[in-house]
């Protein structure tokens, strides 16, 4: 997008309104106000998705803002800027359903803009698209999720990732769920003696389902006190759990004696030597899947989404 089509929203120099004759600037003052005025009535007058694409990269906001106004149903209206000002600017001249910003960017970065989306438009769904990668992604998205972001995905690189991300960004868009409603919220319990790992699978889960509930346990025995209760509509849990005073596996023996059928996910950095009958024996009689720490986040999310039945970052 050209930055001539900014030009009534990029700040004049400090005082020039205030040097021009008392008459002229009335008249200035006054036209300024009257134009954003008009621009904040037209703006509700249209009824479709707004959307704020804040990229460093020029060419690459451009070619971003294209591909969402061709792709994404409604035909949304989407802007784009390259610098966190412009990007500030637009949110103050209209407002917008959702922002996807990154996060490098000259003197100020994205979570300078994400501190002031939180603060100034709590209602504005966020989305953080980075080229990081190993332990600076995983930083970057824990820190990211702690302002309240939607999403945090990296930047796709080929054709199948650009879908697999505009699909992602249709839940973010439509205002009510269609699903019918549900008698209680979602219930997950997560038993891990890391509570790091425990704190991102509650943030993930928080993120993609609105009103989840998450119940989180340090013991073999406060997990089986809480699946005691009433059956989760999911329980993720690690194989080995230092100093809770159970055997490794116990849990899901005692799971199986009960013939549990809600899923179970067991994410473990020792899955490849974890005792094969065991294992058998969870699968024979148990809704039961198994992966490798770190599990990836796009595993995990379909992961999830094929066991609860609900698309992920919709109301459950």
């Amino acid at each position: 997008m050209s930055e001539n089509n900014d030009f009534a929203l990029v700040p004049r120099a400090a005082g020039a309104i205030e040097k021009t004759e008392p008459g002229a600037r009335c008249i200035l003052s006054s036209m300024v106000a009257d134009t954003l005025a008009l621009m904040k009535q037209n703006s509700s007058l249209d009824t479709r998705q707004k959307i704020l694409v804040v990229l460093d990269d020029p060419d690459l906001a451009d070619m971003y803002q294209e591909i969402l106004v061709e792709k994404l149903p409604g035909q949304p209206t989407v802007h784009a800027a390259n610098s966190l000002p412009l990007a500030l600017a637009k949110l103050e001249a209209e407002p917008f359903q959702l922002i996807i910003t990154g996060l490098k960017f000259p003197k100020m970065n994205g979570f300078d803009l994400l501190a002031i989306v939180r603060r100034k438009y709590p209602g504005l769904r966020t989305v953080v698209l980075t080229t990081e990668t190993d332990e600076q992604f995983q930083h970057f998205r824990l820190r990211a999720y702690a302002f309240g972001v939607d999403g945090f995905w990296s930047l796709p690189a080929t054709e199948e990732e650009s879908k697999v991300f505009l699909k992602r960004l249709q839940p973010l868009l439509e205002r009510k769920s269609s699903r019918p409603p549900r008698k209680r919220p979602l219930k997950i319990i997560i038993l891990d003696d890391e509570p790091a790992i425990q704190d991102t699978y509650r943030m993930l889960l928080q993120d993609w389902y609105e009103g989840v509930v998450i119940v989180q346990c340090h013991s073999g025995k406060e997990a089986l006190a809480e699946l005691s209760r009433a059956d989760p509509d999911l329980f993720i849990t690690d194989w080995a759990h230092p100093g809770i005073g159970m055997r490794h596996g116990d849990i899901l023996e005692r799971l199986a004696e009960r013939k549990a059928k809600f899923p179970i996910f067991l994410i473990s950095a020792e899955t490849s030597l974890l005792p094969e009958a065991a294992l058998r024996s969870a699968r024979e009689n148990l809704n039961f899947s198994s992966w490798d720490k770190p599990l990836d986040v796009y595993q995990f999310q379909q992961a999830l989404e094929s066991a609860l039945g609900i698309p992920a970052q919709q109301e459950p």
